[in-house]
């Protein structure tokens, strides 16, 4: 593909033709082409925070991990916006809770993950 032209992402399984077997390790292989733009990863995250009307601290943590990858590979800038969100958080500037609720090993597992996977980056 031409960069310009290039899907961010491609999803796929393989399959082995004889004996017929599909390979997908319960499920799909994802290749990322290029790292989604900042701009559409913060209007995720402001769209969440915004206008969930179920938002927890739990989901907070899990769209962190969904789109850790794509704002570490913005930079900076990303991983300068998941610091400050998460602050803001930590703060009580966002809410906890909307409508919803978690149990404390939920959100014991998630913080946990989060940390991990930050320290990594």
């Amino acid at each position: 593909f031409p960069n310009q032209h290039a899907p961010e992402r491609i999803v796929f399984v393989l399959k082995e033709l004889s004996p017929e077997n599909w390979i997908n390790n319960g499920s799909c292989y994802s290749v990322q082409l290029k790292p989604p733009g900042i701009d559409k990863l913060i209007s995720r995250v402001l769209d969440c925070e915004g206008d969930a009307t179920h938002w927890s601290l739990k989901d907070r943590l899990v769209l962190v991990n969904d789109v850790l990858d794509g704002f570490a590979a913005a930079g900076a800038d990303g991983m300068g916006f998941v610091f400050t969100w998460l602050r803001m958080s930590s703060s009580k500037i966002l809410t906890w809770a909307r409508n919803s609720n978690y149990q404390s090993k939920d959100i014991a597992w998630m913080q946990k993950v989060t940390s991990e996977r930050m320290t990594e980056k």
